[in-house]
């Protein structure tokens, strides 16, 4: 008989950890013949991959900046581009409010100075703005009270808060806005350059730019700049429920900070009427954004609140809530100051938002405010270069078909693996466990690190450098994963018994994930989308190369 005939039928596992009909012998299981799972040139090609997108994720996200446009080099451009948006002339604007320094509701820096700038910027934009729309300038003094159900709920009084509006638009009657907003007052600590000086100075370059359109606006854009936002968003308030251009309103966009530099985030949108998350995913320079820093803020992972509950709960119309969220150790801080904010960040949020009033004044939904859709949508920005946005149901018709096609895979995997289902389930229930265990003895060390600096009075020592937390907690929760496996995996040299393991380890890691995608699906978290990519990625790749693993594996 020939012996290079290849065996087709089915291996069994023996106790022993042979197979019958194997085309390994005993011998071939030996501690000399058998070589590791990952030679050492396939863990060196790892490491160079996830260094590579470590590197990309990194360029991404910290460096990833367009260009500031300075105010010279748009003396010489053509009718087309002399609107441009220009970091250089908003940086301006946010030395000169934040040398006023800090500006808390009701103080005479507040109330006067800060008031008596936005407003001489505002009429200087009128006086040279291009007769094809009106700008109209306003100031409000408001009072009045309303409930608010933040943390235990309070009711909220003010009296004579300040607003500095602008209204830019179209010569006829009967317009809808968009508003755009920021607050110009500061907490007691803090100049305030990123909380919130540096929106109002994004919004005074916006409406410059505006102001120089050869052709008239679809609709018309107000430009809100309220004095008292760090008092638990009063000015706001005020104007939605008593300023008459506030009728005219549709949708509005709010701008914040936690933090300075870095990129302007989406990080909330309205979760039925979606047009205005639409027009800001279309063409957006440079998007970020995630529906699960939406999923955190609103299901009170963060204990704060931002003007955008005002707009939605009192003006029930749409809207997106922006906010910088990089070096958040300055937030409300004296060194909240202009140094702080990324050069390039003021450019980024500029072009963002001029795009985002295009497409929104162009939208038929701003318009038609009875017959906008109704869609929940999933969203997240893929490394800053677009936006990915699609339906709630397709999500979750997607989520439940990955979640059948895994356990099917699974299944199939088990009928060629050579062992019982029974013996299966216990191997991969075996090593869920230890996945499980790890992730808890993991946590228990971050606790037991940051009990160590809370004695010593440095709990937040890396909060300054966030990049310490790698070494604090990355390195010391790795190595106890690392450590927790090696302890639950059998010290045994059979080269199937390892593949065995590995398969069961593999499967554990997917039967986890899926765990944590059915717990949010059935949560109804937009999140679920990340537990969908650590399911689906794997099941594909290993479906395509699984046959190489097998007949290793066998």
């Amino acid at each position: 008989m020939n012996t290079n005939v290849r065996q087709r039928t089915r291996p069994v596992l023996t106790a022993g950890g042979a197979s019958q009909n194997s085309i390994f012998s005993d011998e071939d299981f030996g501690k000399k013949r058998c070589p590791p799972l990952i030679t050492d040139r396939t863990w060196i090609v790892i490491f160079i991959l996830y260094l590579a997108i470590f590197c990309l994720v990194l360029y991404s996200d910290l460096i990833r900046f367009p260009a500031p446009v300075s105010v010279a080099s748009l003396k010489n451009v053509d009718k087309l581009r002399s609107f441009q948006f220009s970091e250089e002339r908003a940086r301006n604007f946010v030395v000169e409010l934040s040398s006023i320094g800090p500006k808390p509701t009701g103080s005479y820096e507040n109330e006067v100075v800060a008031v008596d700038y936005i407003t001489r910027q505002l009429h200087y934009i009128k006086t040279h703005s291009k007769p094809f729309n009106k700008i109209e300038v306003d100031i409000q003094k408001t009072s009045g009270c309303f409930p608010l159900t933040f943390k235990d709920g309070m009711v909220s009084c003010y009296h004579d808060v300040k607003n500095v509006i602008a209204k830019i638009g179209p010569n006829k009657a009967n317009s809808k806005s968009l508003v755009i907003n920021c607050h110009f007052d500061s907490v007691p600590t803090s100049p305030g350059s990123s909380d919130n000086v540096v929106s109002c100075a994004v919004m005074l370059e916006v409406l410059l730019s505006l102001s120089q359109h050869d052709q008239a606006l679809p609709n018309e854009v107000i430009f809100l700049f309220n004095g008292a936002e760090e008092n638990i968003l009063q000015a706001a308030h005020g104007f939605i429920t008593e300023h008459p251009w506030a009728k005219s309103v549709v949708g509005f966009v709010n701008m914040e900070a936690c933090g300075a530099g870095g990129k302007q985030m989406l990080f909330q949108a309205d979760r039925e009427r979606t047009w205005l998350l639409m027009a800001y995913a279309n063409n957006t320079p440079y998007p970020q954004g995630s529906v699960v820093a939406q999923d955190i803020f609103q299901n009170g992972l963060i204990p704060s609140d931002t003007d955008y509950r005002i707009f939605e709960h009192f003006g029930e119309i749409p809207g997106l809530d922006f906010a910088y969220v990089k070096n958040g150790y300055v937030y409300h801080t004296q060194f909240d100051v202009p140094e702080a904010i990324t050069v390039g960040a003021i450019q980024q949020a500029g072009l963002n938002l001029l795009n985002l009033i295009h497409n929104a004044l162009n939208s038929p939904d701003m318009t038609s405010v009875e017959k906008q859709s109704k869609l929940q949508l999933v969203f997240f920005d893929f490394m800053g270069i677009f936006m990915v946005v699609y339906r709630i149901s397709v999500a979750t018709a997607i989520n439940f078909l990955i979640l059948i096609l895994s356990f099917v895979d699974m299944l199939y995997r088990n009928r060629i693996s050579g062992i019982s289902l029974k013996t299966r389930i216990n191997l991969v229930m075996k090593a869920a466990a230890v996945h499980i265990g790890s992730f808890v003895g993991a946590i228990l060390i971050c606790i037991i690190i940051a009990t160590f600096l809370d004695l010593f009075n440095a709990a937040m020592s890396w909060y300054r450098s966030p990049y310490l937390i790698a070494g604090l907690y990355g390195c010391s929760s790795t190595a106890a994963i690392i450590y927790f496996h090696s302890l639950a995996v059998r010290k045994d040299e059979s080269l199937r018994t390892k593949w065995l393991q590995e398969d069961a380890y593999f499967d554990a890691a997917r039967l986890v994930w899926m765990m944590f995608l059915l717990l949010l699906e059935l949560t109804r978290l937009n999140s679920s989308f990340i537990c969908c990519a650590w399911v689906l990625f794997p099941t594909v790749i290993r479906g395509l190369y699984g046959n190489m693993f097998s007949l290793v594996g066998s």
